[in-house]
């Protein structure tokens, strides 16, 4: 549990490899109830979606590449879908990120660095 002073108490559940699977903030507590928790699951240590309580259509999923994908994908993040839309990413290298669709539309182009990120807006 953690008490921050300004957000109030966020109880928190783990599994065995330290992957955060329960989040329930003061605000959901005293807005929906106890039971009014964020949910995560994972697949292979790897964030695979996060659920919302009260309005599933917030879900978030995570896909990842398989094994000889292309655009350098395999075991990458590949696509994040949310009830705003998609976001597919085309790997270039080991390090960087091509072309960034959102709902089937080019909307930059996001560069990795070990030391900086870069998006088509500037640096995160």
């Amino acid at each position: 549990m953690v008490n921050h002073p300004d957000a109030g108490e966020a109880e928190m559940t783990y599994d065995a490899a330290g992957n955060l699977l329960t989040k329930l903030t003061a605000e959901q507590r005293k807005s929906i109830s106890a039971e009014g928790y964020i949910s995560y699951t994972y697949d292979f240590e790897r964030l695979h979606e996060v659920l919302y309580p009260e309005n599933l259509f917030n879900r978030v999923t995570y896909t990842y590449g398989k094994a000889g994908d292309k655009h350098n994908r395999a075991g990458r993040f590949a696509l994040v879908e949310d009830a705003s839309g998609d976001e597919a990413y085309y790997w270039l290298s080991r390090k960087k990120v091509g072309d960034l669709w959102f709902s089937g539309k080019q909307v930059g182009i996001l560069s990795v660095h070990p030391l900086n990120a870069w998006t088509l807006f500037g640096q995160l």
